[in-house]
C-alpha cells in the first residue's frame, strides 16, 4: 500500500502495480498514453516531484509521499497556452505523443522560462514522435515559453478560414490535453481485456495450437484462433492479402503475426493466459513430430532443433553469441563436436596471422607485442598532441606579434570560419639549391649529411568526406539531425605514421646497401 498525491488530490493504492495502470485504469487519466509499456517511447510522461518520468516504469509502492502531475492537473492558463502554442506551430497530427511532450515541456519551462532551441530539443529527448516530427514540436515549446513570459495569449494568425489560410486543427485541444479518445482510452462497465498471442518467428509453419490450459484459467472468457473467424480471414487496404490470424498449417509472414486472441476479465489474468500452452512454429524443413520442452513455472516450448540420445554425442560445446529475439527472449548460439575443432583451428590460424603482422616471434608472445604496439601508439599520440599544442601556441604568438597598436592599445584580430576542422596535408622539399647528379654522387661518396627539408605547402584535404554523426540533440546538428565532425581518422593517421617510419627505415637500409655495393665496385675497379 502507498499514499501519494495525484493532481493535488491525495490517493491511497492498496495493490502494488505500475503507476500507468493506476492512473489509466483506476483514475482514468487518459492523457497518460500507453505507447510501449517498457519505458521506451515517453508517451506516458508525468511529473513526479517536478521531474518528468515515464509512468510505465515506477511501481506504486515506491511512490510513498510523492507528488504526481499529469496533463489533467495543469492550470487552466497552462492548458490554454499549450493548446494555442502547439496549434499555432502545427505540432499536432495524430496527437498520441503530444501529452507526454507537454509534460516534458512544462518540466523545462518551469525551471527555464526562456530556453534555447537546443535546450528544448534536449528536454524532449526521451519522447518519441511517430508522425509530426520534432521541428514543429520544438517550435510549439518555444512559443509556449514566450507566451508564459509575456503573460498574454496572442490572436491566431488567421480567423477568416479562407482557402490557403493557415488555421489550427479542430481537434488540437483534445489531443494536446489528452482527452481525445483512442481505442485504449475507452472504459465501460464490465468490459473485458483482449490481446493477441504473436509469433516469435517469421516464415514459420504453424503445426498446432494448444489453448486448453489458457481456456481453463479462471477469469479467461475465451481464446480465439483463425477457425473462429466467420467469413473471410484476409484483410487489407488495396488488396485483401493480410491474414487476420495465422491458422494451423499456414506459414507466418512476419515476426509478430497474430496466432490467437485471448479475452479475459482483467489484465493480470490476460497476461497469465498468454503465457500458458505453446505453439508449434517451425519452418518447412522440420518434420511433423517435434519435442516439447517444459520447464515448470517458467516456459513451455516446442523444440525443433537437433536431438541426441545423450550429451556424449555432442562432444565439445562452446557458446559463441547471444542475441535478442523478442521482448524478454534471448537466443544463444553455440558450436559443438567437429565444428568446434574447425573453429579452434581457424582461430589459431588467425592468431598466427596477427602475430606475423605485429612482428611477434610466436603466438605466446602476442600479448606482450600487442601491449608494446599499443604503448608505441600511445606515445605517438602523446607526441602528436604536443605538436598540436606547439602549433597552436605558435599561432597565438604570431597573432599577438602581428597585433596593431591603436591609441596605445594593441589589437589582435583573427578570422574563424566556424566550420569543422579539415585534415591538413603537408608537402616537403629539400632545403638549399637543386644539385646535379654528379654533385649528389660526390656528396654521397663523402661524409655528406645534407641540409634537411622544409615545408613547401600545406593544403586542406577536400577529398576525404567529413564525418557525419546523427545526434539531433547536439547544438550544431543540421535540419536532418546530423553533426559534422572533422575528417581526421586518428587510427588511420597513426597507422600512416607507423608505415612512414617503417618505410624510412627500409629506405635508409636500402640506400646504405646501395652505397656499400657502389664503393665496393669502385675498389674492385682500382
Amino acid at each position: 500500500m502507498a499514499s501519494f498525491i495525484v493532481n493535488g488530490h491525495p490517493v491511497t493504492v492498496e495493490k502494488n502495480q505500475k503507476l500507468i495502470r493506476y492512473l489509466r485504469d483506476t483514475l482514468h487519466l487518459t492523457s497518460v498514453k500507453d505507447g510501449c509499456s517498457e519505458g521506451a517511447c515517453g508517451t506516458c510522461h508525468v511529473l513526479i516531484d517536478g521531474k518528468p518520468t515515464k509512468a510505465c516504469v515506477p511501481q506504486t509502492e515506491k511512490l510513498e509521499g510523492k507528488t504526481i502531475v499529469t496533463v489533467e492537473g495543469l492550470s487552466d492558463w497552462e492548458k490554454q497556452v499549450y493548446v494555442f502554442a502547439f496549434g499555432e506551430a502545427g505540432a499536432v497530427q495524430c496527437g498520441f505523443c503530444i501529452p507526454g511532450m507537454v509534460i516534458s515541456a512544462k518540466a523545462l519551462l518551469d525551471v527555464n522560462p526562456d530556453p534555447t532551441r537546443e535546450e528544448a530539443a534536449f528536454a524532449i529527448r526521451n519522447n518519441i514522435c511517430r508522425c509530426t516530427g520534432y521541428v514543429k514540436i520544438i517550435d510549439g515549446i518555444l512559443l509556449a515559453g514566450k507566451i508564459f513570459r509575456e503573460g498574454k495569449l496572442p490572436q491566431p494568425t488567421a480567423d477568416d478560414w479562407q482557402m490557403g489560410s493557415r488555421v489550427h486543427r479542430l481537434d488540437v485541444a483534445e489531443k494536446v490535453l489528452g482527452y481525445g479518445q483512442y481505442p485504449d482510452d475507452v472504459y465501460v462497465d464490465g468490459m473485458c481485456y483482449g490481446s493477441a498471442v504473436r509469433s516469435q518467428y517469421a516464415r514459420a509453419r504453424v503445426l498446432s495450437i494448444d489453448t486448453s490450459e489458457a481456456e481453463a484459467l479462471p477469469g479467461v472468457v475465451c481464446v480465439l484462433t483463425q477457425k473462429d473467424i466467420p467469413g473471410k480471414v484476409n484483410v487489407g487496404h488495396l488488396k485483401k492479402d493480410q491474414p487476420t490470424m495465422i491458422g494451423i498449417g499456414e506459414i507466418t509472414h512476419y515476426l509478430g503475426d497474430a496466432v490467437a486472441l485471448v479475452c479475459a476479465r482483467d489484465r493480470e489474468t490476460l497476461e497469465e493466459a498468454k503465457k500458458l500452452g505453446a505453439m508449434a512454429l517451425f519452418g518447412e524443413k522440420y518434420g511433423k513430430v517435434v519435442r516439447v520442452v517444459d520447464i515448470e513455472g517458467w516456459s513451455t516450448e516446442f523444440c525443433g532443433g537437433t536431438h541426441v540420445k545423450n550429451t556424449a554425442q555432442i562432444g565439445g560445446f562452446k557458446i559463441v553469441s547471444e542475441s535478442s529475439v523478442a521482448a524478454g527472449i534471448r537466443r544463444i548460439e553455440a558450436v559443438t563436436g567437429r565444428n568446434l575443432l574447425i573453429r579452434a583451428n581457424l582461430q589459431e590460424a588467425m592468431l598466427h596471422n596477427v602475430a606475423n603482422t605485429l612482428k611477434a616471434n610466436n603466438v605466446t608472445a602476442l600479448p606482450v607485442r600487442a601491449e608494446a604496439v599499443m604503448a608505441e601508439n600511445k606515445a605517438m599520440s602523446k607526441e602528436l598532441e604536443e605538436l598540436k599544442a606547439k602549433i597552436a601556441a605558435s599561432k597565438v604568438d604570431s597573432l599577438f606579434n602581428n597585433a596593431e597598436e591603436a591609441n596605445g592599445v594593441k589589437i589582435a584580430s583573427a578570422y574563424f570560419t566556424g566550420t569543422p576542422y579539415r585534415r591538413k596535408i603537408v608537402t616537403f622539399q629539400q632545403k638549399g639549391q637543386q644539385q646535379t647528379f654528379s654533385q649528389v654522387l660526390h656528396n654521397v661518396s663523402s661524409s655528406y649529411t645534407g641540409s634537411g627539408v622544409k615545408v613547401s605547402q600545406i593544403f586542406e584535404d577536400t577529398t576525404t568526406e567529413m564525418n557525419m554523426v546523427y545526434d539531433p540533440s547536439h547544438p550544431d546538428a543540421d535540419e536532418n539531425g546530423y553533426v559534422t565532425y572533422p575528417n581526421v581518422n586518428i587510427v588511420q593517421e597513426m597507422t600512416d605514421l607507423i608505415d612512414a617510419s617503417r618505410s624510412y627505415e627500409a629506405n635508409s637500409t636500402a640506400f646504405g646497401a646501395s652505397k656499400s655495393m657502389a664503393l665496393k665496385g669502385l675498389e674492385i675497379g682500382q
